[in-house]
């Protein structure tokens, strides 16, 4: 199989990645760098990865010196390249022998790379916040279609209405790149209680999947107890729990999007304590402004004054010589 990616809505409506958004790439960052956990699990990694390839790589680009070392984030976009230039069926011959590296090995290693640059670069030891930032609107917009096929359900189950409808779907598939598959995940782990053992690096075949399903054995009167979800992640199901519980995990976790804006409106509000400068400044700028206009008209007045004075000093003394 071969899955071409296209993406089918406007900027406007993706709703995932905050992390590499503008507005919030900066409190992201700071987050992610204060775990510990995280950013040994990142240096020594790194560290291993150029114990093991520094020099060899130093021999195809040789512009770097010898003893040059790579940090993570240029290992994470190399490891990236070669498993998608695999993927894609290039051979790259020149490659592996002017560096003497063995391919399986190199792929194999940079496909832990690759894991812990999504699993815990991304979403490391307690970044809550980055999950709850990147995941948020994509489970709350789950839940809310849940909902809706769930009243409907029990709608027409309990009315006896047997007309569907379609604003209400029975199956939604959305379309998202490895970071949202990942970020997705992690939330799944971090609040309903699993493992991280439980998380794989999504490739191009991962399949994330939410069911709802409906206990058969039920009263007359259908309500919401009456419901489970299952997440599954492929075709292994890792959390089955009473919708009513789902529900209650995800709206205690999930940040609303004021929240969202609150939490990023760090870099704004540097900008707006900037624009206070500037209105300061231009304050300043027109009492001086003013205070010239001031001192001018003084001195005119001051001058006109002194105008008077003379042509009367003048009309005396004509007064007197008369």
């Amino acid at each position: 199989m071969s899955v071409i990616p296209v993406h089918v809505v406007r900027t406007s409506e993706r709703k995932m990645n905050v992390q590499d958004s503008s507005g919030c790439s900066d409190k992201v960052n700071k987050t992610r760098d204060n775990n510990k956990v995280t950013k040994k699990i990142i240096i020594d990694a790194a560290s291993e990865f150029n114990s093991k390839y520094s020099k060899k790589l130093h021999n195809y680009y040789d512009k770097n010196p010898e003893n040059f070392t790579y940090d993570f984030d240029w290992i994470g976009l190399f490891c990236d390249t070669l498993v998608s230039d695999y993927s894609d069926g290039r051979k790259m011959e020149d490659f592996f022998n002017r560096t003497g590296i063995i391919m399986d090995e190199l792929l194999s290693d940079c496909w832990k790379i690759i894991e812990i640059n999504f699993r815990d670069d991304f979403f490391g030891d307690d970044n809550n916040e980055v999950i709850r930032l990147g995941e948020s609107t994509l489970i709350k917009e789950i839940l809310h279609y849940m909902k809706l096929r769930i009243d409907e359900d029990i709608k027409s189950e309990n009315e006896e209405i047997n007309v569907s409808d379609y604003s209400k779907p029975k199956m939604l598939i959305y379309s998202g790149h490895d970071s949202t598959l990942t970020g997705e995940e992690m939330f799944m782990i971090k609040f309903f209680g699993l493992k991280v053992e439980d998380y794989i690096y999504p490739t191009y075949t991962t399949q994330l999947s939410f069911e709802v399903t409906r206990d058969d054995e039920r009263p007359e009167k259908l309500d919401y107890s009456m419901y489970k979800v299952s997440f599954y992640i492929n075709d292994k199901v890792l959390v089955s729990k009473n919708f009513d519980e789902f529900k209650k995990i995800v709206e205690n976790n999930a940040l609303s999007k004021h929240q969202i804006n609150e939490y990023c409106d760090g870099k704004k509000e540097e900008k707006s304590n900037s624009g206070h400068i500037y209105a300061v400044i231009c304050l300043g700028c027109l009492s001086c402004a003013f205070l010239v206009i001031i001192i001018i008209l003084v001195l005119k007045l001051k001058s006109i004054k002194d105008k008077e004075s003379d042509n009367k000093n003048n009309s005396l003394m004509n007064d007197d010589e008369n």
